[in-house]
C-alpha cells in the first residue's frame, strides 16, 4: 500500500474514510486513492531521501559500529 497525505481540499471524508484533519497520512491502495488523487483531495507522500555521511554511505547513526573479534597476535 502506498502512503498518500490529506489536502486543505478535503471534506468530511476522504477515500471511504473519516477526515482526520490536513497532513494525516493514510495508508491506501492505488486504486482507492485514484478519484481523490484527482480531486486534489490526497498527494502522494514523498519517501525522504537517505541521509549519506561522506563516504556516499547511508548513514547508520543509531547503529553502533560493529567491531572485529579477531585478535592481533603479538
Amino acid at each position: 500500500m502506498a502512503r498518500y497525505i490529506i489536502t486543505e481540499k478535503a471534506g468530511r471524508f476522504v477515500a471511504g474514510r473519516n477526515n482526520t484533519g490536513v497532513g494525516t497520512v493514510l495508508e491506501l491502495t492505488p486504486a482507492e486513492a485514484q478519484y481523490e488523487l484527482t480531486l486534489g483531495t490526497l498527494a502522494v507522500e514523498e519517501a525522504p531521501e537517505a541521509e549519506t555521511d561522506e563516504g556516499g554511505d547511508t548513514a547508520d547513526e543509531g547503529e553502533p559500529k560493529r567491531r572485529s573479534r579477531t585478535k592481533i597476535a603479538g
